[in-house]
């Protein structure tokens, strides 16, 4: 993996958290 695509899975993941959606959609 890389930095790139670690960079983009942490806004995910703050961005789910911030927001409460759940982590049941896919690019």
């Amino acid at each position: 993996m890389t930095d790139r695509q670690k960079d983009i899975l942490k806004f995910i993941n703050d961005f789910i958290e911030t927001n409460g959606f759940p982590p049941s959609y896919r690019e």
